[in-house]
Order: C-alpha cells, then structure tokens, then sequence
C-alpha cells in the first residue's frame, strides 16, 4: 500500500537531483572511491538504497524500513568509528549524533504510523548528499588555486559533515530537532573525547612515580607521535572538473 509523503523544506528535485550527479559522478570515475575497502561499506550502501527506494517509492514505514535504518546506521557508526578526516573529535559525533538520533525516531514512526514522523526519520540521511556538496562548494573557493589542496582542508571536511548534518535535520517537522541533534552530537563527543582522567595517586606512590620519570625523560630525545594517514581526496578522474571550476576567478 502506498502513502503521502509528507513535505516541509524539503525539496524532492533538489535532493534526488544531487544524487543524479553522484551517481554520474560515481559512473565517471569507475565506482573507484577514495578510502581502502571496508566489510561495512557495502552493507551501508545497500540499506541507505533500500530506505531511499521505500521512502520516495511512497510506501509506509514497515519493518524493512526499520531494518534498513538500523543496518545504514549501525554501519555508519562502524565506519566513522576510526574517522582521521576533518577534526575527529568534532566530526565523528556529528556522524554519531545523527545516526543514533534516526535509530530512535524510525522506531517511533513504526509503531505510530504517523507519516510525519516517518518523513523525521528519513531526512537525516540526506546529510550523506549536502556534505558532498559542502565540500565541493569551499574546495572550489580557496584560497589556493589547487583544488585536491583546498578539499582535503580539515577545516572543509569538518565544516561540511556538520553543515550537511545541520542542513538534513533542518528538513525535520518539529523545531526542537536541531536542539536534539546538536545536543547528541554533544554528549556522545563527551563521551567519546574525553581524555582520560587519572585516579588519586597516594604521595609515596606519586614521588616514586615522578622521580622515575624525571630520569627516564632526561635521558630520552623528544619524539614526536606518528600522524595519522589520512585518506587523500579530490584525485579521481571526475574531480578533474572541480579543479577546473575551481581555477575560474
């Protein structure tokens, strides 16, 4: 049985015209992509492709809708788990807190049947597409003249996957949904940013432990800690045409 879809800013031509041009950008470059594979990325794919087709075929939340929310969910927190793009601490929960957020309310919208609640539950997802755009847009304005250089900017990533998140859950009926979202980001950076604290050390135990490290450290070069490998974006066959957008003063 097929339903109304319920619509409030958002725009059916605007969203699934942005995924016309990822899949032809994906066509162009060959289904190439830039990180190594994961066992999660095609399960994620195909639960992102299956609660698309169910939601804009306009049929009701069912129970394939709730699992294929959950699958595309669950895989996102797997892959943005060890996330080294944009500032980690910052960009991994705003993955985190969206996809924690869809678990709870595709799991009211199923047992409401209420199609605006359904529609609430849907929207998060198009975060995936608006910070792919997100990135594109400051990549193609600076401030130097190579576009992989400016793309693969921390600062554009982070800026991106929270600008896409804030854009997708901006789609959502109720007004307190951006509070909720920016609230679970929030928590879950907590606890997962957190440095950890170390317990009470007895005073014996602390003068022992510091004079242990004073010697140890006058007798140590300071080194510095390996960085981090970042996957390198921007070096695909069709990014030939970001680089040419982004040459145009």
């Amino acid at each position: 049985m097929q339903t109304a879809r319920i619509h409030t800013n958002d725009s059916d031509t605007i969203v699934l015209s942005l995924y016309a041009v990822l899949f032809v950008y994906q066509i162009l470059n060959r289904l190439l992509v830039y990180r190594p594979y994961h066992k999660a990325l095609p399960w994620h794919i195909l639960a992102g492709i299956t609660e698309l087709s169910l939601y804009y075929g306009n049929f009701p939340c069912s129970m394939l809708s709730v699992v294929a929310c959950y699958m595309h969910s669950i895989t996102s927190l797997i892959l943005v788990a060890r996330l080294p793009n944009g500032y980690p601490p910052h960009t991994r929960p705003s993955y985190q807190g969206g996809a924690l957020m869809r678990m709870v309310q595709i799991l009211y919208a199923y047992y409401t049947q209420d199609p605006t609640a359904y529609h609430d539950a849907v929207m998060p997802i198009h975060a995936f597409i608006y910070t792919r755009a997100l990135i594109v847009l400051p990549g193609t304005m600076g401030p130097s003249l190579d576009f992989t250089e400016n793309i693969n900017s921390r600062f554009v990533y982070a800026e991106a996957v929270f600008g896409g998140a804030l854009m997708s859950i901006g789609h959502c009926s109720r007004a307190d949904a951006l509070l909720c979202y920016v609230l679970s980001v929030h928590i879950v950076g907590k606890l997962t940013s957190t440095p950890h604290r170390n317990r009470p050390v007895s005073p014996s135990r602390h003068y022992a432990v510091s004079a242990s490290s004073s010697r140890i450290h006058r007798g140590r070069k300071k080194t510095k800690a390996p960085a981090v490998e970042v996957p390198q974006i921007g070096h695909l066959p069709a990014d030939a045409l970001g680089q040419m957008w982004n040459q145009l003063s």
